[in-house]
């Protein structure tokens, strides 16, 4: 078990937020396994591809590395305006309770997209941990909405 810090910044913020610099004593890294319990609904293709994560600020180095190494990586390119919402639900349960996913969107010039994210357990009571990162980039005149549901 060891010590990480979260949300380090060079500067402080207001102390009165406890957001930044937060110490976590005895954190314990989680063995990243296989994941499928992912149900996607999409006109669009999606690819099974990793995006290096680089933050433009800092949540820490284990949690980056993890996200590195997440066992979902998702990436969606978005050509045009895709009608349909792209429906992606991740199901944690007793034999897969950790997911660590890594989502890159790549919105091109006037594409326009509904993206919705469902994160469930099977059971409300289950122990399960989760770390995810989703990334947009998007080009002029782009228009994307993400909703994430938890």
């Amino acid at each position: 078990m060891k010590s990480v810090v979260l949300n380090e910044t060079p500067k402080m913020t207001s102390k009165s937020f406890g957001i930044n610099n937060i110490e976590i004593n005895d954190f314990k890294n989680h063995k990243i396994k296989e994941f499928t319990n992912v149900n996607i609904k999409s006109s669009v293709k999606i690819e099974n591809k990793n995006v290096f994560f680089d933050p433009k600020f800092s949540i820490g180095s284990i949690l980056v590395n993890e996200l590195n190494n997440a066992n979902i990586n998702l990436y969606i390119n978005i050509e045009k305006e895709i009608k349909e919402p792209i429906n992606i639900e991740f199901t944690l349960d007793k034999t897969q309770n950790i997911l660590v996913d890594n989502i890159y969107i790549n919105a091109n010039e006037n594409s326009k997209a509904n993206i919705i994210l469902k994160y469930r357990t099977a059971n409300p009571k289950l122990e399960a941990y989760h770390n995810g990162v989703c990334q947009v980039v998007a080009q002029k005149g782009a228009d994307i909405t993400v909703t994430v549901l938890n």
